[in-house]
C-alpha cells in the first residue's frame, strides 16, 4: 500500500462569493493547478456547510506521473491546504494516492480515522477514476466534493468546477471561467444528509 497521510488541523469558514479558478479550454478535462489553492478552501467550506457536524475532513490527492504532468504543482496545493489547516480548527488529513489499487485502502483508512467528509482535488488521475472514487465514498458513507462535474455525475455528493462549455481565457489577465456548484440530493438522501436551503439556493444544479 502506498497511501501517504498527513494530519493537520482545519477550520472552514465560508464568507463571500465562491472562488473561481483557471481550467483547461477542453471542458472534458480537469483544469490545471493554477488558482486551485483558494478553490480548495471553497470546496472544504461547501463540504462543511453540507455536513455541519463535521470535525474531521480528508483532502484526497490522487497523483500518478503517467496521468498528471503537474505533480509538483498539485503537491504544492496539498501543502497550501496544510498551511491553511494550521490556521484553523477541524482535524484534517491530506491523503496522497499514487496507484489505483490503493484507493480502497485509502477509504478504509478514512473510515478508521472517523473522517466526516472528503475533498478530492481534480487531478487527471482522480478525474479518470471518478466513478470508483464516488462509489467508494458512498460505500463508506463519506460525503465527497470534487473539483469537476464528473464526480457528482458519478455519484458524489457535490462538485464545484468549471461550467460545461465555458472556456478560461488564454490571456493571464483575462477573466476566469465561471464555476458551477452541483449537488446530488439523491446522494444526500442515501447518506442521511439534509441539504440546507441556503446551500440549495447557491447551487447551479440539484440532481434529484
Amino acid at each position: 500500500m502506498k497511501v501517504a497521510v498527513t494530519v493537520v488541523a482545519l477550520l472552514v469558514l465560508v464568507t463571500g462569493p465562491l472562488v473561481a479558478g483557471l481550467t483547461r479550454p477542453d471542458d472534458d478535462l480537469p483544469g490545471p493547478p493554477a488558482g486551485y489553492a483558494d478553490a480548495t478552501t471553497t470546496w472544504l467550506g461547501l463540504l462543511v456547510e453540507a455536513v455541519p457536524d463535521a470535525r474531521r475532513v480528508s483532502i484526497l490527492v490522487m497523483l500518478d506521473a503517467s496521468h498528471d504532468r503537474d505533480v509538483a504543482a498539485w503537491s504544492a496545493i496539498a501543502v497550501a491546504a496544510g498551511q491553511a489547516a494550521r490556521r484553523r480548527a477541524l482535524r484534517s488529513e491530506t491523503m496522497t494516492v499514487r496507484h489505483r489499487g490503493d484507493l480502497l485502502d485509502a477509504f478504509v483508512m478514512m473510515t478508521q480515522s472517523r473522517i466526516d467528509g472528503v475533498v478530492v482535488l481534480p487531478t487527471r488521475f482522480a478525474f479518470d477514476q471518478a466513478v470508483e472514487v464516488a462509489a467508494l465514498a458512498i460505500r463508506h458513507r463519506l460525503p465527497l466534493i470534487g473539483g469537476h462535474r464528473r464526480f457528482v455525475d458519478s455519484g458524489a455528493l457535490m462538485s464545484y468546477g468549471i461550467c460545461p462549455g465555458e472556456r478560461a481565457s488564454a490571456m493571464p489577465a483575462g477573466p476566469p471561467a465561471r464555476f458551477e456548484l452541483v449537488i446530488s440530493a439523491r446522494t444526500a438522501r442515501a447518506l442521511g444528509l439534509t441539504i440546507h436551503p441556503s446551500l440549495r439556493r447557491r447551487a447551479d444544479l440539484i440532481i434529484e
